[in-house]
């Protein structure tokens, strides 16, 4: 609505804006939210008690969400696959980039192809993960077999393909990763039946797991904060140091000119022109 104002800075602004966040802001919420929908549908499909119209309109509302859900991981495997020749040579003022940039730009897309796959894999791990929770309730031991397993495909992505551009997010991710499947290998331990010895140890091991893996997500991201800090700083200092240097030079060429010597050291030619133009054209000859 803003872009089609007819007040010139709000419409420039709104533009600008538009198409930054037109495709990328809507991709990356439904990523973030990708969990949290998935469990709601499935709930929603697991508790079909009825006909009555409200009943029956929150199942199709689940049924389009699941489809949403099953075609994610399909969508991106298959855009990525058709872009493939283009990955290599694209750049951040490109179209492409600019509407589906938000699906790779943290990503070495251009060095590593299967890196491209982050986002199938992380949403797949949701959608398995989130069935596994709601319709296994009463197997539970195949409930966390399934759990550790899509647990482990992940990290055993990140692991292997490493495939964040950051150094840093990449390595932490790595220990998430592998952290997040130890943790529902742990959880095992409390579904036998019987005594358990080392219930105590087990609980407190799990909880400052969990802990951890927070922490260390927090940590990377106070990490990359600080950097981009540290970079806007210094590229605030070579700017003021090259003011400064050409403040300098000006200066030191204006000092020059006033000088007593500058004709002697000036390199540009120099014209002499007579005090009285007329004496000179009346002085000739005919």
């Amino acid at each position: 609505m803003l872009s089609k104002c007819r007040v010139p800075c709000v419409h420039k602004v709104s533009n600008s804006l538009l198409q930054k966040y037109e495709f990328g802001l809507l991709i990356r919420f439904w990523i973030q939210s990708y969990l949290d929908v998935a469990i709601a549908c499935f709930i929603q499909l697991s508790s079909f008690s009825s006909i009555k119209r409200v009943v029956v309109n929150n199942i199709i509302a689940a049924m389009l969400a699941a489809a949403l859900l099953v075609a994610t991981p399909i969508s991106i495997a298959t855009f990525f696959y058709r872009k493939k020749d283009q990955l290599e040579f694209m750049y951040e003022e490109s179209r492409t980039y600019k509407r589906y940039g938000t699906l790779f730009y943290e990503l070495r897309y251009q060095s590593k192809f299967k890196a491209c796959f982050t986002y199938v894999f992380f949403t797949l791990q949701r959608l398995l993960f989130s069935a596994s929770l709601i319709f296994l309730g009463n197997y539970p031991y195949l409930q966390a077999c399934i759990n550790c397993g899509v647990m482990l495909l992940f990290a055993g992505f990140v692991g292997g393909v490493r495939p964040y551009e950051d150094k840093t997010n990449r390595i932490i991710s790595i220990f998430v990763e592998f952290g997040t499947f130890l943790i529902f290998l742990g959880v095992i331990y409390f579904l036998k039946s019987g005594s358990k010895d080392h219930e105590e140890l087990m609980e407190s091991a799990i909880m400052f797991g969990a802990f951890g893996v927070t922490c260390l997500r927090m940590l990377g991201m106070i990490i990359k904060l600080g950097f981009k800090i540290h970079e806007c700083y210094q590229r605030k200092k070579d700017r003021v140091t090259q003011v400064r240097q050409e403040v300098t030079v000006f200066e030191t060429n204006q000092s020059n000119v006033q000088s007593p010597g500058w004709i002697l050291s000036s390199n540009q030619p120099i014209y002499a022109r007579p005090k009285n133009q007329s004496q000179v054209e009346t002085s000739q000859p005919w």
